[in-house]
């Protein structure tokens, strides 16, 4: 049950974290060239 709500608990983090790195992912394209977007997806798919 603990653990359960451990890796439960890890997740929602993790799509948060996810979730705000895309948020900061899309500035980042707004102001930058195509490079560095296409490396901002990578990060974003990796996670």
């Amino acid at each position: 049950m603990f653990i359960d709500k451990y890796s439960m608990k890890i997740k929602e983090q993790t799509r948060k974290l996810a979730v705000g790195c895309l948020k900061q992912c899309f500035e980042v394209v707004d102001r930058t060239d195509e490079v560095s977007s296409k490396y901002c997806f990578e990060v974003a798919d990796g996670s």
